[in-house]
């Protein structure tokens, strides 16, 4: 495949007359994938608390989610809540607050880009001490 070739390509998958392109050759396999709807992503079973602050995970790089939560899962600040392959690395998504996850943004399996939401969690209320 030419760089023009490839660039038709990515050009197509981006403004939108593709969803998926996967293309190999015997040195490459590369897929690329537009963000789309994620009404497909496992329906949330908790309903958001409007009074408790609510926090978006989302991806750090271009990479496929290996591992994610369910929704209702009660996490703890620093809390593993989905994992990422990034190239050859896996990246540990952790929750910045503790809270319980209230909607996921994508799928297990999903290759997502950066800053591509990947799930939302609703903080608990602080301690009193």
């Amino acid at each position: 495949m030419s760089e023009a070739e490839a660039m038709r390509l990515l050009d197509a998958v981006r403004d939108g007359s593709f969803r998926r392109a996967l293309i190999r050759t015997p040195q490459l396999e590369l897929e690329l994938e537009r963000p789309g709807d994620t009404s497909s992503a496992e329906p949330s079973t908790a309903l958001p608390d409007p009074s408790r602050p609510t926090l978006i995970v989302t991806a750090p790089a271009p990479g496929r989610v290996s591992e994610l939560v369910a929704t209702g899962t009660a996490v703890d600040a620093g809390g593993v809540v989905a994992r990422l392959v990034v190239g050859r690395r896996v990246d540990a998504l952790a929750a910045a607050t503790a809270g319980t996850v209230v909607s996921l943004r994508c799928r297990r399996g999903e290759f997502v880009v950066y800053g591509q939401p990947i799930l939302e969690l609703t903080g608990t209320e602080p301690s009193a001490e």
